[in-house]
């Protein structure tokens, strides 16, 4: 099933700042992953929905859809991924009346809810940052 997840992760891997890989490719490992932290250690970014508010209706039946979304920014650099979390914010901040991929569904609009915020180390001593956004998409 493809969700606005999915979306989400193939505009990071798109992104000409080097945020990360959505998928495995020849060459590279996968680096964005999806609800799902994985159990290696390394840098990647792990996508989480959450609740946003409720969809609104068309009277010709069209849902939008309101999300929020949470992503997780985990680093070995030495900043603790500071940098990583600010390309996600330039990536995503302020996307408006667009599809994320040529087969993507319309967004109307998603927006950074604050600054990447530190968790700080987890247990594998990389550095921990956290970006919300509010995701409006469909109808």
């Amino acid at each position: 099933m493809v969700t606005f997840l999915n979306d989400i992760a193939v505009r990071l891997a798109a992104s000409t700042l080097s945020i990360g890989y959505a998928t495995t490719t020849a060459g590279s490992l996968r680096t964005i992953y999806i609800q799902n932290r994985p159990s290696t250690g390394g840098s990647f970014i792990v996508l989480y929905p959450y609740a946003g508010m409720g969809p609104e209706w068309s009277h010709g039946g069209d849902r939008a859809a309101y999300p929020r979304l949470n992503v997780l920014v985990i680093s070995t650099a030495a900043d603790g991924g500071h940098q990583k979390a600010l390309d996600v914010v330039s990536c995503l901040d302020n996307v408006t009346n667009a599809r994320l991929s040529p087969t993507s569904q319309f967004y109307r609009r998603i927006v950074a809810l604050g600054e990447p915020e530190w968790l700080g180390k987890d247990e594998n001593a990389n550095g921990n940052f956290v970006i919300n956004f509010q995701v409006s998409y469909g109808g």
